[in-house]
């Protein structure tokens, strides 16, 4: 191996050159162009590009995703139909109102049932539940032998 191998020669040629520089005439070619193709459009068309390169560029827009200044359009027109269809309802009478519904409905009636009495109410044998609360039901209930029978 000779001692020039370590040295690469395209290395040496892509770090030698600096970035070409674009050609004198490109801005002014470019802008011709652009002029040409901007002729072509109508006076309407040239005057929304021009609205729109102003929204894009202005310093004042907040840059919020999804478009601050879409969402506040939108925002606007829909108060602004909200506003008129309430004003539509209120002056065209909406929902009607026909003789006789002035006043209100009256009170609820409620259940008016007898009162209930001793014999009404039944209490099952006070034996079953005392021996619910004994000991021995508590022992039973937590012998394993028990349960399972």
């Amino acid at each position: 191996m000779a001692a020039n191998d370590d040295h690469d020669p395209v290395e040496s040629l892509l770090g030698a050159e600096s970035s070409p520089e674009p050609p004198a005439d490109l801005v002014k070619t470019v802008m011709a162009r652009t002029l040409d193709v901007e002729r072509g459009f109508s006076a309407w068309r040239r005057w929304r590009r021009a609205q729109h390169a102003n929204t894009v560029w202005d310093e004042r827009r907040s840059f919020v995703p999804g478009g601050g200044i879409v969402a506040k359009k939108l925002l606007w027109g829909i108060a602004g139909l909200a506003a008129v269809a309430v004003g539509i309802f209120y002056l065209g009478g909406y929902p009607p109102v026909e003789q006789g519904t002035e006043g209100t409905v009256g009170a609820a009636n409620r259940y008016q049932g007898a009162a209930l009495s001793a014999k009404d109410v039944k209490v099952a044998d006070s034996e079953v539940q005392m021996f619910i609360q004994s000991d021995t039901f508590d022992r039973l209930i937590k012998n394993d032998v028990t349960r399972k029978a």
